[in-house]
């Protein structure tokens, strides 16, 4: 790890990438309490710093329910007119494009979320297709 102090033309960068296997022994020791297991030597650390931003408002938070609400009753407003297969088959499509493998569950709260019109539901639970 570089651990050379900044300077007018070497400022620090908010962000360091070390690889595991280079850190010093007291290094990778206080990681490894902090993560509570091993790091593995193809493994990386990455650290970032950042300025943390107040967190909005009551008002604010409230406002932003109001429209993702409103673009949700929008989205199930659209699809009315699509059928159960029509939907599984468009969402097996795209996670396709985005997963080519083929590895991937398709979260309940997606199947859940087409079935109920796309209504916000304090019970949903998105567990994978299997379940889990």
């Amino acid at each position: 790890m570089d651990t050379a102090p900044a300077t007018a033309n070497r400022p620090v960068e908010p962000c360091v990438v070390q690889h595991a296997r280079d850190l010093n022994a007291t290094v990778r020791e206080w990681l490894q309490r902090i993560f509570g297991r091993a790091l593995r030597d193809d493994e990386d650390v990455t650290i970032l710093l950042t300025t943390p931003h107040a967190a909005p408002t009551s008002t604010d938070r409230k406002a932003v329910a109001k429209r993702l609400e409103r673009v949700l009753d929008q989205a199930a407003a659209n699809m009315e007119s699509v059928s159960q297969a029509e939907f599984d088959k468009a969402l097996d499509e795209a996670m396709l494009a985005v997963r080519p493998t083929g590895t991937y569950t398709i979260p309940m709260c997606f199947r859940i979320a087409r079935r109920t019109g796309f209504a916000y539901s304090p019970t949903w639970s998105c567990l994978d297709s299997s379940g889990m």
